[in-house]
């Protein structure tokens, strides 16, 4: 055999806008790896191209009845649906005690959306299934039944990339389908070869829940580059890098940082509930708690860290309000370091960890105005500090040069497992 095969599945992302996607694709053509990265597209056309040296091939969602029809799926979409109407005549007639939210109008959207994620992961599995390979990598639960059954019909070894406790990230299912989720995931966990994950508290809750071995962690680091050139100017500036999402405690930040002096808070990223171009309805919200917010537009996947070189001061204000919020290791802390930033970030348990042993900025409590202002007025003294650590510590081990070794390691383990 000359290079291996290895095929990375992608959900609902591309190769090109996904960070970890890329890392991981990258390293693995740079350590020997003959690379397909296998995701969705949103565009009416399926394409098979050649970028940075992996072979991509992006599926269309457009095409998805018409590939049903040839592949005669419809009496597994009947029968799903013939077990949920069953299960829900059944719910509608009983006089147990039910709670109101199990049997609520929301529940038909959320029981038709795990229907329609899992016909979508077949669909995936029957365009890509000539797509042979010593190693299938799937990239979150959304294509890891893709990856069980690419498994068992073609051979192969099976990696699981879990980018978070998935279920966790269900805030509004009901406690059932939560229950039914967390069994699919389960039943096909006990398939993959090898697991990996994001941080320490994440890998454990992994292995906790589903009576498997301690997961490899591979944080979300940037790959090792040189840090980018200083732009000199008078005032600290701060910025928030990454998506707008509403309950991560980006308000607070809008509310707080222009007030302190001598600081100017700048935001950059993409507006998650934009209905299409020109469209930027939490933005405009933002920019209603203070004008003085300078807003950016975001910048190529590729220019994250060299484009922070205006900046002094990187923010992570995430909210504990769930599982996944509250063991985030996100992108932007490591881009921030990456930089050579000074890092101010919720007092969450990996954020924390990391800081605490990097000694690359501060800690704040997340729904507290007044320490937000605290930390960052009494982190300015000492901020070139705070910055040098950043970057030292980033070249030292938070960066994908050294993370992603340890997804190589297991790709290597599992070839010489193969029969």
């Amino acid at each position: 055999m000359s290079n291996p095969r290895l095929v990375i599945l992608v959900a609902s992302s591309d190769f090109s806008t996904d960070p970890r996607v890329y890392k991981q694709a990258i390293t693995a053509r740079d350590n020997g790896f003959d690379v397909t990265v296998c995701c969705y597209s949103h565009f009416s056309e399926y394409s098979d191209t050649i970028e940075d040296g992996c072979r991509i091939i992006r599926i269309p969602y457009a095409h998805l009845p018409l590939k049903f029809r040839d592949i005669k799926i419809l009496p597994i979409i009947n029968k799903l649906i013939s077990i949920y109407k069953k299960r829900k005549q059944i719910l509608d007639n009983t006089n147990s005690n039910i709670s109101s939210h199990d049997i609520s109008p929301t529940l038909d959207t959320y029981v038709w959306a795990i229907i329609f994620y899992i016909i979508t992961q077949i669909y995936f599995y029957y365009w890509i299934i000539k797509v042979k390979a010593d190693i299938y990598h799937s990239t979150d639960l959304v294509t890891l039944l893709t990856g069980v059954l690419l498994k068992f019909t073609n051979g192969g070894k099976l990696l699981y990339d879990s980018h978070e406790m998935w279920i966790e990230s269900m805030e509004n299912y009901s406690i059932t389908l939560k229950k039914i989720v967390s069994v699919y995931e389960n039943r096909l966990i006990q398939h993959t070869d090898a697991v990996t994950t994001v941080n320490t508290q994440i890998a454990s809750e992994l292995s906790k829940r589903y009576h498997i071995p301690l997961p490899t962690v591979a944080m979300n680091t940037p790959i090792l580059q040189d840090s980018p050139e200083q732009i000199s100017h008078e005032n600290i500036r701060v910025i928030y890098q990454g998506r707008y999402t509403k309950n991560r405690g980006i308000e607070n930040v809008v509310l707080t940082v222009p007030t302190i002096p001598g600081v100017t808070l700048y935001m950059r990223g993409i507006d998650v509930y934009s209905t299409g171009i020109g469209s930027t309805p939490y933005i405009d919200e933002l920019k209603q708690i203070d004008s003085r917010v300078i807003f950016l537009p975001p910048v190529p996947m590729k220019e994250l860290v060299q484009s922070l070189n205006e900046f002094d001061i990187g923010i992570v204000p995430y909210i504990g309000n769930n599982f996944n919020n509250t063991n985030a290791s996100p992108n932007k802390t490591f881009e921030y370091m990456m930089a050579g930033l000074a890092v101010v970030a919720s007092d969450l348990p990996v954020l924390r960890e990391v800081i605490e042993k990097c000694n690359c900025g501060c800690t704040y409590i997340s729904d507290d105005l007044q320490d937000l202002s605290r930390v960052i007025t009494e982190m300015i003294p000492n901020i070139e500090k705070y910055k040098k650590n950043s970057r030292m510590w980033s070249e030292k081990e938070y960066n994908w040069d050294i993370q992603g070794k340890r997804i190589i390691d297991i790709y290597n383990k599992l070839l010489l497992t193969r029969p």
